[in-house]
């Protein structure tokens, strides 16, 4: 899909162009900058915003997305004109600073490649510079949290008055079958699941497996269900195994977003104890009614705050005192079950798009 245009042109918006390179507007794919561009389209058509997207589709893998993406996305941004751009990530950010599009609006979905550079340099190198030129450059700065904005005022002299904190949204009726009603699926308290989507790693999967052991030794019939795919799911089959767990913890794929609907509903306790931060899945685990385990890292606890279990980061014994914690005590985790859905109650789609339009409206120059 190269770009979709959209009718409909209410009078106190100009004409949007977003730029969804290098994501598309899929909300299956495990990436959350793919919903949220969904979100934007589909909430955009509803409302008959003014709007089009500018993309090239998904890409097999980084290589195939410089050689053969980048190219074709400057070239796109140099034939277009538009009274209005937004980029729903800072690498869209610096292709329309790099090209000389204004006004645009750049949503910066977290700050993570500042401390996560060791990982892989390469890549968090490129995305540090997107980040800064994008930051630096855009009218507008939509970020999701408050702890991304104090990081883009205090490290990169970005000007407070540029940035918006607009909460991020998730529709929990993605989780289940469109237009059918929800099956009924069975709980199980000591069944635990760990999302890894594509990259397990940043996301916590080595300290969940290596939790597992005390969780073991609390609860025997406990079961880790491993889900996500990717070239690092091999090295975590061998860590299961080197910790001698491998036949409690079932390695289940990616999942889709029905059966992440239904697996979400029916474990005890969804344990994310992420590199990288939060992710949409700890609201819908909420969504669900699950209790959750985190981490107390970048911007997860601004979020779940006293809405779910939060540990120490990297704590492999504190989290596996979380996990026990949790499954010991029913009273707790129905607590935490009713925390949750008041807490992920404040993030809609809704509130999302109102605020995304307002600063569209500000970007433009528009008084409301």
């Amino acid at each position: 899909m190269d770009r979709v245009e959209r009718m409909g042109h209410p009078s106190h918006l100009p004409r949007v162009e977003i730029l969804g390179y290098p994501y598309v507007p899929r909300p299956d794919t495990g990436r959350g900058i793919d919903r949220y561009l969904f979100y934007l389209d589909r909430e955009y058509r509803a409302q008959t915003v003014p709007y089009g997207i500018v993309e090239n589709g998904p890409f097999a893998n980084n290589i195939e997305q410089l050689l053969m993406g980048e190219p074709s996305i400057f070239a796109k941004l140099m034939r277009q004109r538009a009274p209005l751009w937004h980029a729903v990530s800072p690498v869209g950010g610096r292709a329309l600073a790099l090209t000389g599009r204004t006004p645009f609006v750049t949503t910066i979905h977290d700050v993570m490649p500042f401390y996560l550079w060791s990982a892989n340099p390469v890549r968090y190198t490129f995305l540090r510079w997107c980040i800064t030129v994008s930051a630096r450059r855009s009218t507008r700065v939509i970020v999701t949290y408050q702890f991304a904005k104090d990081y883009l005022v205090r490290h990169l002299g970005i000007p407070e008055e540029r940035v918006r904190v607009v909460p991020i949204g998730v529709d929990p009726r993605d989780l289940g079958v469109p237009n059918k009603p929800i099956a009924p699926v069975e709980r199980k308290p000591e069944d635990l699941l760990f999302l890894g989507s594509w990259n397990p790693w940043a996301r916590g999967g080595d300290l969940v497996l290596r939790a597992m052991p005390e969780v073991l030794s609390a609860f025997p019939k406990a079961r880790l269900w491993f889900a996500g795919q990717s070239a690092e799911t091999e090295n975590m089959r061998a860590l299961a195994r080197k910790l001698g767990i491998e036949k409690s913890v079932e390695f289940c794929g990616f999942l889709s977003e029905q059966a992440l609907g239904e697996k979400l509903r029916s474990v005890g306790a969804l344990v994310y104890p992420s590199r990288i931060g939060f992710s949409l899945s700890i609201m819908q685990a909420m969504h669900v009614g699950t209790p959750v385990v985190v981490n107390d890292w970048l911007d997860m606890p601004e979020f779940v705050g006293n809405s779910g279990i939060v540990v120490p980061r990297d704590s492999v014994p504190e989290l596996a005192s979380g996990i026990v914690r949790l499954l010991s005590s029913p009273s707790l985790a129905r607590d935490l079950v009713e925390r949750g859905r008041r807490r992920v109650g404040e993030f809609s789609v809704e509130h999302m798009i109102e605020g995304t339009l307002a600063i569209y409206a500000e970007a433009a120059g528009i008084q409301e």
